[in-house]
């Protein structure tokens, strides 16, 4: 429920891209630099190689990817692709909106984005034993 009313709130306010994917399909990859958030609309889509190495991640519609790249200024860490049977919907906004919303920010809020966007990233990075 949350994730359609912030899509429909940024259909709304015209930065929304939408873009169909077919099994397969890279819609990013790993160490490129993150223009565009991407938010998982309908289908499956699976996050894996880069710094990721042979962990695989799979997403549910609803998921975002590239939000917190953007924030913390680092390249795309794994390579998101497309799965399944059915067309993978997804719709793209330019991350140099978030980045301009948080550079614009009060600095207190803007530390404490980074800092939970960092330990977001390190609690979703395959440990290695």
């Amino acid at each position: 429920m949350r994730s359609e009313y912030f899509i429909r709130a940024l259909e709304r306010s015209a930065i929304l891209d939408r873009r169909v994917f077919y099994a397969g399909d890279t819609i990013c990859h790993a160490g490129d630099k993150p223009d565009y958030v991407w938010i998982l609309l309908n289908g499956h889509v699976e996050l894996s190689g880069g710094s990721l190495g042979k962990a695989r991640f799979s997403k549910s519609p609803g998921s975002l990817y590239g939000d917190l790249e953007a924030l913390l200024g680092i390249p795309y860490q794994g390579n998101l692709i497309a799965m399944g049977v059915e067309p993978c919907e997804m719709a793209r906004f330019p991350a140099s909106r978030i980045v301009d919303q948080v550079n614009d920010a009060d600095p207190l809020v803007r530390v404490l984005l980074k800092i939970n966007a960092t330990r977001v990233m390190k609690v979703h990075r395959p440990r290695v034993s």
